[in-house]
């Protein structure tokens, strides 16, 4: 399994991860997906697991796959057709978030949920990043 940043806010994702008792029966998405760590924690907790990115070539979690998405498009999921969506450090670099925000309403189901977390513009390490 590929290891997961004692630094950031990855910590505090997979601490959220771990907490979900089971994720057996759920789909979720991750987007964007990165090199596919939190991918492969979904995965482990039972989850199906939708992992979509603008660069799928730097995915590495092999026994998943990666396919391209576009966070400023419409994203190639049915409606209400995902129970858990991951959104890390992603939103900040779509300028239409609303848009984004209400893609994710359409794609996720009834009582899902949606785990965003964007950096701390506050934080020096996020501005001179």
């Amino acid at each position: 399994m590929l290891p997961i940043s004692k630094r950031g806010i990855d910590p505090c994702v997979d601490a959220y991860i771990e907490s979900q008792s089971s994720l057996e029966g759920k789909v979720a998405l991750d987007i964007p997906a990165g090199n596919g760590r939190f991918s492969q924690r979904l995965a482990a907790k039972g989850a199906t697991v939708i992992s979509m990115d603008l660069f799928p070539q730097f995915f590495e979690a092999e026994e998943l796959e990666c396919k391209y998405a576009d966070m400023t498009k419409r994203l190639p999921l049915e409606d209400e057709s995902v129970d858990l969506i991951l959104c890390q450090e992603g939103i900040e670099h779509v300028s239409d978030q609303f848009g984004l925000l209400k893609e994710f309403n359409r794609i996720l189901r009834k009582g899902g949920q949606l785990l965003l977390t964007t950096p701390s513009y506050s934080h020096l390490r996020a501005r001179i990043s």
